[in-house]
């Protein structure tokens, strides 16, 4: 009988309701005397794009209830830029760390010397949109500068910008 697997077709597919839907109702199951009770789960546009054992969540990169929402790809076509994942539950990316944007596209400006802080650990990144194409710059703390907050803004020195420059000419 269609579902069961098995030398006596005594074996359930997964994912079956107890009728005669197996593999959660997203796939087909191997079924039979000399079958392997596997699922095969669907994986198109008009049935959704379903994985699991049982064909019970969606495929990396998909989302939704049918599993026929995809999450944002980038430019070369990879869910989330390669640098993050797929919320499944909204289709969001969250971005690995020093990446941001919708697709996680845009690195995050980092000191060469210090490349596990994002803006040397003095600020954070920021997405400018105003010259075009979505660049990331720094937006540093306070007391700090430059292109990723490595230095003392004017008027602060010290390790930490911490100490303000003495005033020539007062006493």
């Amino acid at each position: 009988q269609p579902g069961w697997y098995g030398d006596g077709c005594d074996a359930q597919c997964p994912g079956a309701d107890g009728v005669d839907t197996v593999c959660s109702g997203h796939g087909t199951c191997a079924d039979g005397r000399f079958g392997s009770g596997s699922c095969f789960c669907y994986q198109l546009s008009l049935t959704g794009h379903w994985d699991g054992g049982a064909c019970d969540h969606c495929v990396d990169g998909y989302y939704g209830v049918d599993c026929r929402e995809h999450c944002p790809f980038s430019a070369t076509g990879a869910v989330c830029g390669g640098h993050g994942a797929c919320t499944p539950e909204i289709g969001a990316c969250a971005c690995d760390p020093n990446w941001v944007g919708t697709a996680c596209e845009l690195s995050c400006p980092i000191a060469p010397d210090l490349p596990q802080n994002t803006c040397a650990g003095h600020g954070r990144s920021v997405i400018d949109n105003t010259t075009g194409a979505p660049q990331t710059l720094c937006e540093c703390s306070a007391n700090w500068a430059g292109q990723v907050c490595t230095q003392c803004e004017e008027g602060w020195l010290g390790p930490e910008c911490g100490a303000p420059c003495p005033r020539a000419g007062l006493e």
